[in-house]
């Protein structure tokens, strides 16, 4: 999975991480109340056709959301990732 590092914070005690879901993610016509996260990560916004929503429990994911995520401990970046997507498309 290629994701874009946003930021890494004091210690590597979390980092902030992009995603685009693509069409095979598992989360695509899931609320963020019907997902069970990881106690890891926590959504900070959702992009969608350019337009920042702020997301919350009846928010459904759609293929193509770019997902801001903040994941802690940063070892478990990779684990998240595969999580929500499976397999990510880069961000440039």
């Amino acid at each position: 999975a290629k994701i874009r590092q946003l930021q890494d914070l004091h210690q590597n005690s979390g980092q902030f991480t992009n995603l685009r879901l693509k069409e095979n993610s598992p989360v695509i016509g899931l609320s963020i109340a019907d997902v069970r996260f990881p106690s890891e990560a926590v959504i900070v916004s959702i992009k969608r056709q350019n337009k920042l929503l702020v997301p919350h429990g009846k928010t459904v994911f759609q293929k193509d959301d770019e997902v801001l995520l903040f994941i802690s401990p940063i070892q478990k970046v990779d684990e998240v990732v595969s999580f929500m997507a499976g397999e990510v498309s880069p961000l440039s």
